[in-house]
């Protein structure tokens, strides 16, 4: 198992990242890293849960306004304050899971 430092090693490694913004590597348990040169954070595009958790954050960052919508509700302040929680739920995911190995 890798550990957080040999985790945060393979992402300080330019060769794991595409056009400086793309971080791509086998080797590193973390679906979503720390973003390199901006604030927030990235997919590890080699992972091979990358594609089903960005799936699943655009389907919890937008669903649940969706689904208020779909119902009838058209009030933009309700529907900006849920998708503000969904926001912010996922910032919380993401900073989890790219705090890596514990």
């Amino acid at each position: 198992m890798t550990t957080r430092e040999e985790a945060e090693a393979l992402r300080n490694r330019d060769e794991h990242w595409k056009l400086g913004i793309l971080y791509a590597c086998r080797e590193d348990p973390r679906v979503i890293v720390r973003n390199r040169l901006l604030i927030g954070w990235t997919w590890n595009f080699r992972h091979r849960w990358a594609l089903p958790t960005i799936l699943a954050f655009i389907m919890i960052g937008i669903g649940p306004a969706a689904v208020l919508w779909t119902a009838g509700v058209t009030d933009g302040l309700v529907l900006f304050g849920v998708t503000a929680v969904s926001m912010l739920f996922l910032v919380g995911v993401a900073h989890h899971i790219a705090s890596g190995p514990r």
